[in-house]
């Protein structure tokens, strides 16, 4: 089994992550600087309310200040990032 990580823990970073968990892969869930609260919410309940789905506790959960941490032993890396450069 290889090991993913999905960068961007929002709606589609947790709806990815949910479904390659779901198709056997091991799944390292980083959230950005923006997605602390989501990350939170997830160690504590297992839930994406905006997604409104159960994030299984055995998909890692890394915050901002542990990226390093989060590449360990992956083998394919997706961006689930939205960005919106007008509020830049």
């Amino acid at each position: 089994m290889n090991k993913v990580l999905i960068i961007g823990a929002g709606v589609m970073g947790s709806a990815l992550a949910t479904h390659l968990w779901n198709k056997g892969q091991e799944v390292n869930l980083w959230g950005t600087q923006w997605d602390s609260g989501i990350i939170d919410d997830m160690k504590k309940t297992n839930r994406n309310a905006a997604l409104d789905v159960t994030v299984a506790d055995s998909i890692n959960l890394y915050y901002e200040h542990q990226l390093e941490e989060a590449f360990k032993d992956v083998k394919l890396i997706i961006i689930a990032i939205i960005i919106n450069l007008t509020s830049l």
